[in-house]
């Protein structure tokens, strides 16, 4: 057999590393569901992220294999560090030539030896993702499911702390699964409101279809443009209305929000995007109401700088739709703007330029 070790390897290591990458002929090309594999290693990671391997499994999968043990597999030997592996009936093995998964299975992973840190478990999959199969890592102490995927390679960061069940020998167990045959109808928003309230925004939501594992993460954006996480809600199969509160809401300016539902099948829907403008009067020109309603923009300026003001409503890609020059006189003065031509919906930007090198840009949604 061809060794493709390094000198750091563990004895066991070296062999699973040596066994990847020595398939025999029948199984040299890989093609429909019939040889497949997962490797799990065992990470460290250091207070700089960086990462040490300290153990690791080899499964493989195929229709000339079979469950029961036999030479095929080889049975773990202990380190004087932390140990990984896997359990069957009252012996741990570190690799395991098993039949093609044709139902649900499971890998039940064994630990020992951790230390109060943070480790890292390293899934590295090939050819296992056939028929709709998923499989997910369940976390015993924190009753937490993780996606993993099947033919890819995914890392889930787990910590070991001062409480022993942390430490629990039978911590992590890899659980495949088939898609029930009941059909469900898939989750949808139906409808999206928001409502600004006192230096917040409120977002309500109702869904229909079936909403059993899915999540909805909510997404924030300043400009309509670049959207990132702000908060989560779990669906729950039997409600159908949601709301969530935004108490960082950006004061002055208008709030972009989105809700995305994920599940742990890997689908993903977005809903449509809603904003709405919360009141600062320390910040200055705002716009209201926004979204416009009609061609008519009402710009409220609040203490700003007195003298001449120039105003440019611009699209995104920056197309001058409206130009107009206004006197300010100080104090709160609102300023009528009229838009004379159909508008495209979407976003668009509202720039305001004043004395002493005054600039504004407001997102204006029509």
């Amino acid at each position: 057999m061809k060794r493709f070790c390094t000198p750091l390897m563990t004895g066991f290591l070296c062999l699973i590393s040596s066994l990847v990458h020595s398939q025999t002929p029948q199984h040299s090309q890989i093609a429909g569901e019939g040889f497949g594999q997962m490797r799990t290693n065992l990470y460290i990671v250091s207070p700089d992220k960086s990462t040490t391997l300290m153990d690791g499994t080899l499964t493989q999968y195929d229709s000339t294999f079979s469950n029961e043990i036999d030479v095929k597999d080889a049975r773990k030997m202990s380190n004087f560090s932390e140990n990984w592996g896997m359990q069957r009936n009252s012996t741990v093995y570190v690799i395991e030539r098993r039949h093609t998964i044709t139902d649900k299975d499971s890998i039940f992973f064994k630990m020992w030896n951790m230390r109060v840190i943070t480790y890292q478990i390293e899934f590295i999959a090939l050819n296992l993702n056939f028929n709709g199969r998923n499989a997910v890592l369940f976390d015993k102490y924190l009753q937490k499911e993780t996606p993993v995927l099947l033919n890819d390679t995914t890392r889930i960061p787990f910590s070991v702390t001062a409480d022993a069940q942390s430490k629990m020998a039978d911590r992590f167990t890899l659980i495949y699964s088939f898609p029930e045959v009941i059909k469900t109808p898939p989750l949808d928003i139906v409808q999206t409101k928001i409502e600004a309230q006192h230096k917040s925004a409120s977002l309500n939501w109702i869904t229909e279809g079936y909403s059993e594992k899915a999540i909805f993460n909510i997404e924030k954006s300043t400009d309509g443009i670049d959207f990132r996480q702000a908060g989560q809600v779990v669906a729950d199969s039997g409600r159908h209305q949601y709301e969530w509160r935004d108490e960082q809401a950006k004061q002055g300016k208008t709030n972009f929000y989105r809700i995305k539902i994920s599940s742990l099948k890997d689908s993903v829907q977005y809903g449509e995007v809603v904003s709405s403008y919360i009141d600062h009067v320390t910040e200055g020109g705002s716009v209201f109401p926004n979204p416009v309603k009609g061609n008519h923009i009402k710009l409220n300026m609040v203490d700003e700088p007195e003298g001449r003001y120039t105003i440019n409503l611009n699209s995104l890609f920056g197309l001058k739709l409206l130009s107009k020059s206004f006197e300010y006189r100080g104090g709160k003065q609102v300023e009528q703007l009229q838009i004379n031509r159909s508008m495209i919906k979407g976003i668009y930007h509202l720039h305001i330029a004043g004395p002493n090198g005054y600039k504004k840009v407001i997102p204006v949604v029509f």
